[in-house]
């Protein structure tokens, strides 16, 4: 099996996770719980208002920062949708650099279910960093390059 069918697997999941977005706004449309910190946090970097930072938030401003800017102002949910697709590749990665003695299929299906895991994945339909994080720490330890490796874990 070539590796490149986790690529598209990746495009599929980041296009279902989307579908899952797109159906919480149009249940939940309003910032809910913590997102109230968040959108407001990334709506002020898209005005430009880097200076500003609300004391409420407790974690490094790497998704506001990472928001573009035509996600701002109600779909700000949607990032994670792009960034889901390189939570799996990165997970199929890490797995396959310390496991390399498993089989294509059972690095898939390790990185899909841990992809899958409730709390990550529930969090991840919402605007919360969880799933950034997540993912550039993943990154950082799959990458074989130690300089590269930092920039990741500084995004974490």
């Amino acid at each position: 099996m070539s590796t490149k069918i986790v690529y598209p697997i990746g495009i599929l999941l980041g296009c279902i996770h989307a579908l899952l977005v797109k159906y919480t706004y149009s249940k939940v449309p309003e910032p809910y719980m913590d997102e109230i910190f968040h959108i407001n946090q990334t709506q002020a970097y898209c005005n430009g208002e880097y200076q500003y930072w609300n004391p409420m938030i407790t974690t490094p401003p790497a998704l506001y920062l990472l928001t573009p800017k035509f996600l701002c102002f109600g779909h700000e949910r949607f990032i994670n949708s792009f960034i889901f697709p390189f939570l799996f590749i990165g997970l199929y990665k890490l797995r396959r650099r310390f496991c390399y003695f498993t089989t294509q299929s059972s690095s898939i299906l390790t990185a899909l279910s841990l992809s899958l895991l409730p709390v990550l994945f529930d969090t991840s339909i919402l605007y919360y960093t969880d799933l950034l994080s997540t993912t550039a720490i993943t990154w950082g330890f799959a990458i074989l390059n130690p300089h590269v490796s930092v920039i990741f874990f500084a995004i974490a």
